[in-house]
């Protein structure tokens, strides 16, 4: 048994899965699992951008003898003093970086970077952050930079009406409410980046791929979240209309005389809340296979369907508890004629039914549904951890990972 970051979780059986809960891979974790949401940086190559009236690019001394490491992988960084650090800032002088862009029409577009102050003050940053006539909040935007000695991060959000060019700027640091030059200390940046869309994503110099926002804690699968939907806050999420996630599993489950399926679920009962199946087609409305799923009725359940057979067996749960908005720790056990349900850490129900485990056709290859059943049921709601074993977890096992769970998403 190995040890993962956020408590003693049992990883040695894991075969797939993911865990978006812990945030961005950034400097400061060793989770390195969530990149984050696909993005495209607009900005560029801050130091191909054209700056004003010099720019200084700090190397790895300067980093170690001047501030703490950044919070996240933010590409170069830079100072725009015409000095040296701790040098005067006079009343009337500062230092931006602008690139020219068209922005399109009817688009959302979100400006950001990240800056560290060696002293408390009021700047203005974004300076004229998005220039044209047609964008909205394209005035100077201040900060009260008050937590000297960390790196905070701004970011300001535009929207256009019709199709327009202008510049995207950072620009530090023209004082707010200061003219008499005494004003002294030093300031970087870095991670400056131009996006459409409506929130700040995690930073990338170029393009973060579909295919790239979340890896697969094994790396060994690829997870494509080009189906899925994500908040302001990054987390990914389902939206009940079509949102999921297709990992081809076959050459897992072929090989397991019983797998474990684990999960940190969050459902909105509204939404009859499937989480998941495992099917042998990637898109079809065959319903060959094994179901997940939370009900509208406000239970867990697990299913076992035929394409031509139809429901085998009666279906599992009913009796499982459902709490709809509130993280659940769902754990299903699957074998050869038998079934166990765990929620929370606790076993709710275990079942032997009358079917072959990996009943899938061996013709066809098996594929894990993340988020949906059959064509017109999808999950609304989250999904932050899902797992795969390859193995039986036993019951203090699954108590185990449970209490692991238990405090980082309040179980």
């Amino acid at each position: 048994m190995a040890t993962e970051v956020g408590g003693n979780l049992i990883e040695d059986s894991v075969v797939f899965g993911y865990d978006t809960n812990f945030g961005v891979a950034n400097n400061n974790t060793a989770a390195r699992f969530y990149p984050g949401e696909p993005a495209v940086n607009l900005f560029g190559d801050i130091n191909n951008a054209n700056a004003r009236p010099n720019r200084t690019e700090y190397s790895t001394s300067d980093w170690t003898a001047s501030f703490p490491k950044p919070p996240e992988d933010v590409g170069r960084v830079y100072s725009h003093t015409s000095g040296s650090l701790n040098s005067t800032w006079s009343g009337n002088s500062y230092g931006y970086t602008l690139i020219g862009y068209s922005y399109l029409a009817n688009t959302s577009y979100t400006l950001s970077c990240w800056v560290y102050v060696s002293i408390d003050c009021n700047i203005t940053a974004m300076h004229q952050s998005m220039e044209g006539t047609t964008l909205t909040n394209s005035t100077n935007r201040f900060y009260n930079l008050n937590n000297k000695g960390t790196w905070q991060q701004l970011s300001i959000t535009c929207n256009s009406s019709s199709a327009v060019s202008g510049n995207a700027i950072i620009a530090y640091p023209s004082r707010s409410g200061v003219t008499d030059g005494s004003h002294t200390g030093f300031w970087a940046i870095g991670g400056a980046k131009l996006e459409i869309n409506t929130h700040v994503t995690p930073y990338v110099l170029g393009t973060r791929s579909s295919t790239e926002s979340l890896i697969d804690l094994r790396r060994t699968k690829d997870i494509n979240v080009s189906n899925t939907s994500f908040d302001s806050s990054g987390q990914m999420n389902f939206d009940a209309s079509d949102d999921q996630i297709i990992v081809d599993v076959d050459s897992i489950v072929r090989n397991a005389d019983t797998i474990t399926i684990e999960g940190i679920v969050n459902a909105t009962v509204n939404s009859a809340g499937p989480w998941a199946i495992m099917t042998d087609h990637a898109t079809s409305s065959d319903r060959d296979g094994f179901w997940w799923h939370y009900n509208i009725g406000g239970n867990v359940y697990f299913r076992v369907e035929d394409a031509t057979a139809g429901e085998i067996g009666t279906t599992f749960g009913g009796s499982m508890p459902f709490v709809s908005d509130v993280n659940q720790h769902v754990v299903t056990v699957v074998g050869l004629n038998h079934v166990s349900v765990y929620v929370n850490g606790e076993l709710e129900k275990s079942y032997t039914p009358n079917f072959r485990w990996n009943r899938i056709d061996s013709s066809k290859t098996a594929y894990l549904h993340i988020g949906r059943t059959f064509p017109g049921y999808y999950l609304a709601g989250e999904v932050p951890v899902f797992k795969m074993h390859n193995r039986r977890l036993t019951a203090s096992e699954i108590k185990q990972n449970y209490q692991s769970y238990k405090k980082r998403f309040n179980l």
